[in-house]
């Protein structure tokens, strides 16, 4: 059996993924209260997959390119695109 083919081992690897690679923001927008979870990461595969899922548990995650391959930051250059999923 696959992570992705059962809902709660798949929550608990998004925590920890979210732990490792990810941040959560809460803010407030008037009277609302407006909450994140942005996770970055060079394997797209999983972005994809967490998207996937996400998606079919009735959430509206978003998939973004955060910075393209050859990009130098303080860690190096990269050696692919870096994705991140909203």
């Amino acid at each position: 059996m696959e992570i992705k083919d059962n809902r709660i081992l798949f929550m608990g690897f998004l925590a920890g993924y979210t732990d490792g690679e990810g941040s959560l923001g809460i803010y407030p927008i008037h009277k609302y209260i407006h909450h994140t979870i942005n996770i970055q990461s060079e394997d797209t595969g999983i972005l994809k997959d967490t998207k996937e899922k996400l998606t079919e548990y009735g959430y509206h995650p978003v998939l973004y390119l955060a910075h393209k391959k050859g990009r130098k930051s303080g860690y190096g250059t990269l050696n692919k695109d870096f994705g991140g999923s909203v």
